[in-house]
């Protein structure tokens, strides 16, 4: 990631999308944590602040409703 400030807002989002992710099987909770690791990284531009940060979280929308939409789809 290249946003320093706001780093602690993605860690935070990142951890709980893992601990609501953590039912899926290893590999594709893994998958699913580094593809939005990635979407956030092109997401949120150097130099970003906290309200940027928390904008592309919110269009990402909550943790749980992308780990539910994962169990759909297995």
């Amino acid at each position: 990631m290249t946003t320093s400030a706001p780093q602690p807002l993605v860690d935070s989002y990142l951890k709980q999308l893992r601990a609501k992710a953590r039912k899926l099987p290893r590999r594709r909770r893994e998958e699913l944590v580094d593809q939005i690791r990635e979407h956030l990284d092109d997401a949120i531009p150097p130099g970003a602040d906290q309200a940027d940060v928390r904008n592309a979280l919110e269009h990402l929308g909550d943790p749980e409703v992308i780990v539910a939409a994962e169990f759909d789809r297995l």
